[in-house]
């Protein structure tokens, strides 16, 4: 498919700078995450499809003291953020070629499964690189127009992921599918016009002053949204093997 190629990122990665740092989608899911990584012990952790580095980037400044690493299939997107990030490692990796060789306390995967033809295999791969704990973002809603234009395959239930995870050897911590109401509407209205939504807030990398002010304002509708009946779905899986605090 033309958007598993590493030219489909790469061309991406440069207009959605905009969308990752200020879109609220993107804002919540970094929240949520950093939130879960708080309650870890961990001294090595990375971000499988790290993109523009806007998660590495927070990890750096609230974990100082971490190995953290960015992995990305745009080996663009790899070595600008290097330029940018010197405190951080970041590595060329294809989820869909299997795990890389290293293991790490924590791995997190936010918006990727969801592009790749396997997710079993993809979430076995995860699991492989997991010592500890694997924090996994991914759709649960219908997918919509605009999802197969950013490369989407398919979207899941809790139950699929659940049993993925348990099928990799990780015992789900939890599953949360947040977003209802206000998350779940956002879905349908930048729907209605897929093709003018993507134009005005996805072919851009820098947000200007309306899409930054319609952003914020959206995001805070999002902070009212319930972790319940949401399009989207947060887990949090770790080693049945052993414990991780």
């Amino acid at each position: 498919m033309k958007a598993k190629t590493p030219n489909f990122y790469d061309a991406g990665w440069r207009r959605w700078g905009g969308m990752t740092a200020y879109s609220p989608a993107p804002r919540i899911r970094r929240e949520v995450i950093l939130s879960w990584v708080r309650e870890l012990s961990f001294s090595s952790i990375i971000d499988i499809g790290c993109g523009g580095g806007d998660l590495v980037r927070d990890l750096i400044t609230n974990f100082p003291d971490a190995k953290i690493t960015g992995a990305d299939l745009s080996e663009e997107v790899v070595k600008t953020n290097q330029e940018r990030m010197p405190q951080a490692r970041f590595v060329s990796f294809n989820l869909e070629e299997g795990p890389l060789e290293k293991r790490y306390d924590v791995v997190i995967c936010s918006e990727v499964v969801e592009h790749t033809d396997d997710y079993e295999a993809a979430i076995a791969s995860l699991a492989a690189m997991t010592k500890g704990a694997l924090i996994l973002t991914v759709p649960c809603g219908p997918l919509f127009p605009i999802d197969r234009a950013m490369g989407h395959t398919r979207h899941f239930s809790a139950y699929e992921i659940g049993a993925a995870l348990g099928k990799a050897g990780l015992a789900p911590v939890k599953l949360v599918k947040w977003g209802f109401p206000f998350f779940n509407l956002y879905k349908h209205a930048i729907n209605i016009s897929p093709e003018r939504t993507m134009a005005g807030f996805a072919s851009t990398s820098q947000y200007g002053l309306k899409e930054k002010v319609i952003s914020s304002l959206v995001y805070g509708l999002f902070r009212l949204s319930a972790p319940l009946w949401g399009y989207q779905l947060f887990a949090m899986a770790q080693r049945e093997d052993g414990h991780h605090e």
